[in-house]
This record gives C-alpha cells, sequence and structure tokens, in this order.
C-alpha cells in the first residue's frame, strides 16, 4: 500500500529565493522545516532507496540530502543525488527527519521512523517556494 504525505511550505519567503550560484551541500548542511503542517513519519526499512523529483515529476540533478535526528536535529549523515535524482541511505531503526534541498525548489523535510532490515524506495517531491506549494515526501 502506498503512503503518501503532504507539507504544505509557508510562503516564498520562508523556503527561502533562488541563489545567484548554487551552494554546495556542505554550505546547505542546516536543519530546515518549512511544513505548515508536520506529517508522518513514514514507515521506512533501514536500506533506503530514494529519488528527488520536480513538480513535473523529471529528476532533481544533484539535490542535497541530509539526515538528522528528531530530537534536538542533530545532523547524521548526508549524501548528494546523482544526475538522475537518486540517491541511497542506510539507518539504523529510529525516528529521523531527512531533508532534501537543492535551489530554488523547497527543502522537503521528511519525517521518518526506520522499522526493519531491507529497502523500500523514499520518493522527494520537490515544490517551487512559494504561497500554496508544498514539498513532501512519499514512501513506496
Amino acid at each position: 500500500m502506498k503512503e503518501l504525505f503532504a507539507a504544505v511550505c509557508s510562503i516564498a519567503l520562508s523556503c527561502g529565493v533562488a541563489h545567484a550560484e548554487q551552494l554546495s551541500c556542505k554550505q546547505q548542511a542546516h536543519y530546515e522545516q518549512h511544513n505548515m503542517v508536520d506529517y508522518g513519519p513514514l514507515q521506512l526499512s533501514s536500506g533506503i532507496n530514494g529519488s528527488a523529483i520536480d513538480p513535473s515529476g523529471f529528476a532533481v540533478n544533484r539535490a542535497c540530502v541530509f539526515v538528522f535526528t528528531e530530537t534536538g536535529h542533530h545532523l547524521i549523515t548526508a549524501t548528494q543525488a546523482d544526475r538522475d535524482g537518486r540517491f541511497k541511505l542506510i539507518l539504523k531503526h529510529g525516528r529521523y527527519r531527512i531533508v532534501v534541498k537543492a535551489s530554488p525548489l523547497c527543502a522537503a523535510n521528511i519525517p521518518v521512523r526506520v522499522v526493519q532490515l531491507g529497502s523500500k524506495s523514499l520518493v522527494a517531491h520537490r515544490m517551487p517556494a512559494g504561497i500554496d506549494q508544498r514539498s513532501y515526501g512519499e514512501a513506496r
């Protein structure tokens, strides 16, 4: 069964605006939470195959992917999606926040709970920053 949860980005200013130059993942390694409604968590297995896509369903090339603790929002690990928007994570059992970023799209903040061994897909739907726009995660 497919789980789908949506988180709404508040307004263009809170999600940020496009930068003249692309920031490196290291420069973006800070926690962001623009969900107007906190949803989830998505139930995932320890091996996560993920992808970042834009509103049209196209891959978000080289999106930055960060994993933070649920409480305290401490950075645990980071990776970068490949040119096809794909990424892989291996996490221990527990609760996390996966934050996916790529300017000028709004950061997707996805609450997850790793509950079992195995592999499951995570899709980070990235939307432009703006009123009534949302970035969200989907477990498949």
